[in-house]
């Protein structure tokens, strides 16, 4: 266990192959320990099915969910966290959008027993946007050169870092993904197929009560094909909110 300043941070790992971890804020006064806040949180593991599916598979799902709703009320535009709920029909999972670009804060409320599928960065290319590209091998290096240029993945939960980010990137396999009118591709209403590159986290239930999430990535690519410079950062006030 180490200590800085008034705070003790206790990290274990459960023999189940989930990762737990535990936090402790402890504060001292007049002489007596009063425990102020307790967070404990778990996430399923690269090589694990969480619901039957592979991380890969999960990416498309987070995909689909995400470009179903219209750009003027989709997740990834969301300033407030208004369009946290949008589209939410997974009976086992939530899922949680980074931004179309730069920082956000966010709101969101969540019903006790979701796992929570949160990308700090990812990208998706399909024949709808790419029309140039004509297999699907075209589509999976159109994704993996955009995540190659990734410099810097970031996702904290309660001020927890998660490590070894790069453990949890993952491609998908070809997929149909439908696309409403006014969508955030930009292109006209369509069902195409796609590819996903990504880093993905899937959180196993979270304790009722309130949680943070910060979730980031930069892509720099400056190259004599490329002259690009994203990041996507949102910092996710979370409630998780009994069942009636």
């Amino acid at each position: 266990m180490s200590v800085f300043n008034n705070y003790n941070f206790t990290i274990r790992n459960f023999a189940s192959l989930s990762i737990s971890l535990l936090l402790s804020l402890l504060y001292v006064n007049n002489s007596s320990n009063v425990l102020v806040e307790a967070a404990e949180f778990s996430i399923f593991l690269p090589n694990e099915k969480p619901f039957g599916l592979t991380y890969g598979g999960w990416s498309a799902e987070w995909w689909k969910w995400l470009l179903s709703s219209p750009s003027d009320s989709n997740p990834s535009t969301d300033r407030t966290g208004q369009y946290c709920n949008m589209n939410q029909n997974n009976p086992n999972v939530w899922f949680l959008a980074g931004t179309s670009g730069g920082y956000e804060e966010r709101k969101c409320s969540i019903p006790e027993g979701m796992a929570i599928l949160v990308s700090p960065i990812e990208v998706i290319c399909t024949f709808a946007e790419y029309p140039e590209l004509k297999t699907e091998e075209d589509l999976r290096n159109c994704a993996k050169s955009d995540q190659d240029a990734v410099k810097d993945v970031k996702l904290t939960v309660d001020s927890i870092p998660i490590k070894d980010l790069q453990n949890y990137r993952v491609a998908s396999s070809l997929f149909n993904v439908t696309l409403p009118e006014n969508n955030i591709l930009g292109v006209p209403p369509q069902t195409n197929e796609a590819i996903s590159d990504g880093t993905f986290v899937m959180l196993k239930e979270l304790p009722v009560g309130h949680h943070t999430i910060y979730a980031s990535g930069l892509l720099v690519d400056f190259t004599t094909t490329s002259n690009l410079n994203f990041v996507s950062e949102v910092k996710y006030d979370i409630n998780v909110i009994p069942r009636q």
